[in-house]
């Protein structure tokens, strides 16, 4: 689970961090001649809350949706498959 603020339309730098420090090469995934290859094939589910100010809706559409499209389908997603 995680558990954050939207912070400037993107996760706060400490979670940034955070994960750069476990999200390791060779830990949480290999590069393969096809591409990153993801080692935590046992974690099953996510659970991500954030908070903000900003409404939902202007965060999904007008901002970006910087948590799907960079956190839950490049960063996540790349430690699994």
């Amino acid at each position: 689970m995680l558990v954050f603020p939207i912070w400037w339309h993107d996760t706060p730098a400490i979670l940034k961090g955070f994960l750069d420090k476990v999200m390791l090469h060779q830990f949480s995934y290999q590069d393969t001649k096809t591409g990153i290859k993801g080692l935590l094939i046992n974690i099953e589910d996510v659970t991500i809350i954030t908070t903000s100010k900003s409404p939902t809706w202007y965060l999904k559409y007008f901002g970006g949706n910087a948590i799907e499209k960079v956190l839950i389908k490049s960063t996540l997603k790349r430690s699994r498959h």
